[in-house]
């Protein structure tokens, strides 16, 4: 849920917080005062691009900020972006005027990508136009298949294709390549040339650190021997640490413990130490400069260099490049062989695919009866009493998604046959019939906050109040926003806030204010009538004790 929004210089808005609870609210106010702004600001949180037209006028940037509780749901989220996890997600966006923004997570900078992957599975906004989701029939399917329990079954067809698939398309590829036998003398040429350099992996990086060895030797040279120089000078490490520790040993007749420890422990050191220098000067002796060696080197840098640029560009492809090439002259010197491989393989992983969409066929219309019970009851809340929904299952070709083809179809009208939503439900209707499945689907989701901006345009009376109580059943399992022109809606609500929009210094300002009791019958009076009187305020008060009942 959104427990508290900050917005600063947004558009219209000069600065406003708001506290918000887990339940259903409502923004109302004039047309053109800014009701919607809000909603804009949110989505800028669900990882919107920003532009610097939102800044308000003089204004060196815009700032929008959210508090959400996810109540736990995106801890792994949260692990993986190395945030630490708190009930607390502190959402921020930084807009300026250069059209860069900033987004933040508990203070860390974000890209969007990750700011949508973060909130969209929690915050649903779904204006009037929305609606063209519903419409479009390929969604239908996706729809179904949030219903079904057995994630893992989807997954399995899903799978199970692409085996499916994978032989399918090898075996197209191999009828329609044109090989022959002409190819092989070519493809021998290029596998004895491979074969004639004798690659191992990670040859290359070996050839490297030699020619890297040699090009510096005189540096490493030069370096090592003054430090064997440095360490057997008369003056040196190894005359100057012998000294010390005879020193020290000098004074052992005193029987002082903490100088007897030191003494030891120095000698101890000195010994490592010169065995150290031992090893030093052993490599500076092996070291050795070999023209010759240098140029094989080169040679052979060169050779792996020129098969790269041929078949790969690491000695790893073209190796496999080798191996694919043996594969290509055993397919074309036994091609029908390969061709019935194929086929078997093909034959077998349809039937282990096929027998797994089936289940999922069976679960689909299983989870889809059931549906259409729901929508039904559901629709027959919001006043449409003869309401039918019906999952439409034709089966198709194979597919990723399996055997099922699905289409919502509705009727509205007593006898009618169910058509396609997008051919028999108006406006209102379409409105409400998203409505209840949003019903459905916000729990089934686990959405933590849906928004509905004006869905309930085209609907008054008695439908205007069934959507609102809609709404705030909803809102007993999620938090719920409405912006609305109906206070028939409005009066459903749990928290009832007010935008308006005034003149300041010549400028228009809008600012959100949570109605007390009195304000919010005055504001659904004025909503109702359009004007506040003792009939009015009487009125809203009725419909204000009904609606919360």
């Amino acid at each position: 849920m959104l427990k508290k929004l900050i917005v600063d210089n947004f558009i219209l808005i000069n600065h406003c917080v708001l506290y918000f609870n887990n339940s259903f609210s409502v923004f109302t106010g004039e047309t053109g005062a800014g009701k919607s702004l809000l909603i804009d600001a949110i989505s800028l949180l669900q990882g919107d691009r920003a532009s610097c037209s939102m800044i308000q006028n003089n204004q060196p940037h815009a700032y929008i900020c959210g508090v959400f509780d996810f109540s736990n749901n995106i801890k792994d989220v949260l692990v993986e972006l190395k945030i630490e996890d708190q009930s607390n997600v502190v959402i921020e966006r930084y807009i300026y005027k250069d059209n860069k923004s900033i987004a933040k997570i508990n203070n860390k900078t974000v890209s969007l990508s990750i700011l949508k992957k973060l909130v969209d599975n929690y915050v649903d906004i779904h204006s009037q136009f929305d609606t063209q989701y519903l419409l479009n029939k390929s969604n239908h399917l996706h729809l179904i298949d949030q219903l079904v329990e057995d994630k893992d079954l989807i997954k399995d067809v899903k799978d199970k294709f692409k085996i499916y698939k994978k032989y399918q398309d090898e075996l197209d590829d191999l009828l329609q390549s044109k090989l022959n036998l002409d190819d092989v003398s070519i493809i021998e040429d290029e596998i004895f040339e491979i074969n004639n350099a004798s690659l191992f992996i990670g040859e290359d990086d070996i050839l490297e650190k030699q020619t890297n060895e040699i090009k510096n030797f005189e540096k490493i040279y030069e370096k090592l021997n003054l430090c064997n120089v440095l360490f057997e000078a008369d003056n040196g490490i190894d005359a100057n640490l012998y000294n010390c520790i005879n020193g020290l040993e000098s004074l052992g007749n005193l029987n002082i413990e903490k100088i007897d420890q030191l003494s030891d422990s120095i000698n101890t050191c000195y010994y490592d130490i010169k065995d150290l220098f031992e090893q030093l000067n052993d490599y500076k002796n092996s070291l050795t400069y070999s023209e010759s060696e240098m140029d094989n080197l080169n040679s052979r840098l060169f050779e792996i260099k020129r098969l790269k640029r041929k078949y790969g560009i690491s000695i790893k492809m073209i190796l496999d490049h080798k191996t694919n090439l043996i594969n290509r002259i055993d397919m074309i010197n036994n091609r029908q062989q390969f061709i019935d491989e194929l086929n078997l393989k093909i034959d077998e992983s349809y039937n282990h695919y096929y027998k797994s969409a089936l289940k999922l066929s069976t679960l689909r219309r299983t989870v889809a009866k059931k549906l259409c019970d729901s929508i039904i009851k559901q629709c027959n809340d919001l006043c449409l009493p003869h309401a039918n929904f019906i999952c439409d299952f034709s089966d198709i070709d194979k597919n990723i998604n399996g055997i099922d083809d699905i289409e919502f179809l509705v009727s509205m009208n007593p006898g009618e046959m169910c058509k396609s939503i997008k051919k028999v439900a108006s406006g209102g209707e379409l409105s409400r019939l998203m409505l209840a499945l949003k019903t459905i689907f916000t729990k089934l989701e686990n959405i933590s906050l849906v928004i509905f901006d004006e869905i309930d345009t085209g609907v008054s009376g008695i439908v205007a109040l069934s959507i609102g109580k809609k709404m705030a059943f909803i809102g007993e399992y999620a938090q719920v926003f409405s912006v609305t022109h109906l206070a028939q809606v409005a009066a459903c609500s749990t928290n009832h806030y007010l935008v308006k929009k005034d003149v300041i210094d010549n400028l228009p300002v809008v600012s959100i204010e949570l109605l007390d009791n009195k304000k919010r019958i005055n504001q659904l009076a004025l909503m109702s009538s359009g004007m506040i009187s003792e009939s009015s305020i009487n009125a809203a008060s009725e419909l204000l004790n009904n609606a919360l009942k």
